[in-house]
C-alpha cells in the first residue's frame, strides 16, 4: 500500500467507494489497471518493458505475475512466461484470450515463442492442443506446402479430391491467429482452391453457345474469382510455387477443356453476334482472343 500511496491520493473517492482495497487492487493501480496488457507488452519487450517502469511499478508488476500466474515464480522470466501463453492453460487462458483479440499490437511475441522448447507434435496433434505454438502452425504450413507441390504428379481428378482432403485437414487453422498474423497463407488460400476443386471438376464443354454463357454466369465465373483470391492469400515465393501448381493441376485443365469445346461450337455453328462479319475473320477472331487467354493464364502461372 505504501507504493501505491501517491496513486490513490489522485484517485476521486467516489471511483474506491465499493471496492476491496487489498493487496492487489493497489498493485494493479501501480501498474495502470490492466495486468493482461501489462504481461503482454512485457512478453513482447522484455527490456523496454522494465526499462519503462518505475522501481515501485516494476515491484507491483512482480507481484501481481506471482499472485494471479502462479506457474511464474519470484522474479518473471520471459521465456517462461512465453511457454505457458502458447500452452495457455488455466490462468494464463485470460492472457491469451487477450493477445487473440490484437496481436498485432504485440508483433514480437511469436517468434518469442519461437526461441522456447516445443513439445514433440504427433500425429494427433491439434489447433486445440497445439494452436498456440507458432512451431506448429509452421509445420503444417510446411506439410501443406509439400503436399500442393505434389499435386504436379497427379491426374486432375485426383488433385481435385486431394485439395478437397487438405482442406478438410488444415481449415480449423484459418480460424487462428496465425492466420491473422498471416503465418497460416496456405491454409487460407485453401478456403478459394476448394471452391476452384469443386467448380472445375465439369467443365463448360457441352451444349450451346448460350448456354455456355448461362453455365459461366451461374457458376463458371467463380472459378476464375477462386484463381485470383488463391494466388492474393499468398506472399513468399515458395507459396506462390506450391499455390501455382494447384492451379496448374486443376484450373488449366477446365479452362483448356472450356475454350476448346468453345472454339469447336463457334467453328461448327458460327459466332452467334455480328453475323455478318466474314465466317473466316470471326474463327480467327475467337481463335486469337483464346489463346492469348490461355497464354496469360500459363504466364500467370509459371514458375
Amino acid at each position: 500500500m505504501q507504493l501505491a500511496l501517491c496513486r490513490i491520493l489522485d484517485e476521486e473517492i467516489d471511483l474506491l467507494k465499493g471496492k476491496h482495497l487489498d493487496k492487489d487492487y493497489f498493485n494493479t493501480l501501480l501498474t495502470g489497471g490492466d495486468p493482461a496488457r501489462d504481461v503482454l507488452q512485457w512478453l513482447d519487450q522484455a527490456e523496454v518493458f522494465r526499462t519503462s517502469r518505475g522501481d515501485n511499478e516494476w515491484k507491483a508488476f512482480i507481484e501481481i505475475c506471482n499472485h494471479n500466474l502462479p506457474s511464474i515464480r519470484k522474479m518473471p522470466v520471459p521465456l517462461q512466461g512465453q511457454t505457458k501463453l502458447a500452452t495457455h492453460e488455466g490462468p494464463w487462458k485470460a492472457v491469451w484470450e487477450r493477445f487473440w483479440e490484437a496481436p498485432k499490437r504485440y508483433p514480437n511475441i511469436p517468434n518469442q515463442i519461437r526461441k522456447c522448447k516445443a513439445p514433440i507434435f504427433d500425429l494427433f496433434s491439434g489447433p486445440e492442443t497445439y494452436g498456440g505454438w507458432p512451431q506448429w502452425n509452421d509445420a503444417q504450413e510446411d506439410e501443406l506446402r509439400r503436399a500442393l507441390v505434389a499435386l504436379s504428379n497427379m491426374p486432375s481428378h485426383d488433385a481435385r479430391k486431394q485439395i478437397i482432403e487438405l482442406s478438410k485437414r488444415h481449415s480449423s487453422r484459418q480460424q487462428l491467429i496465425w492466420a491473422e498474423l498471416g503465418e497460416a497463407s496456405l491454409a487460407l488460400a485453401l478456403e478459394p482452391l476448394t471452391i476452384l476443386a469443386e467448380i472445375s471438376a465439369s467443365a463448360l464443354a457441352a451444349g450451346s453457345i448460350e448456354e455456355l454463357t448461362a453455365g459461366y454466369s451461374n457458376f463458371g465465373w467463380r472459378a476464375d474469382d477462386a484463381v485470383v483470391r488463391a494466388l492474393a492469400c499468398v506472399e513468399k515465393q515458395e507459396d506462390l510455387a506450391a499455390v501455382a501448381t494447384a492451379l496448374r493441376s486443376i484450373y488449366l485443365p477446365w479452362a483448356e477443356e472450356s475454350a476448346r469445346y468453345l472454339q469447336r461450337l463457334v467453328g461448327e455453328l458460327g459466332y452467334p453476334v455480328e453475323q455478318h462479319l466474314p465466317l473466316k475473320s470471326l474463327h480467327t477472331q475467337i481463335g486469337n482472343v483464346s489463346y492469348l487467354s490461355m497464354v496469360f493464364v500459363s504466364m500467370l502461372l509459371s514458375d
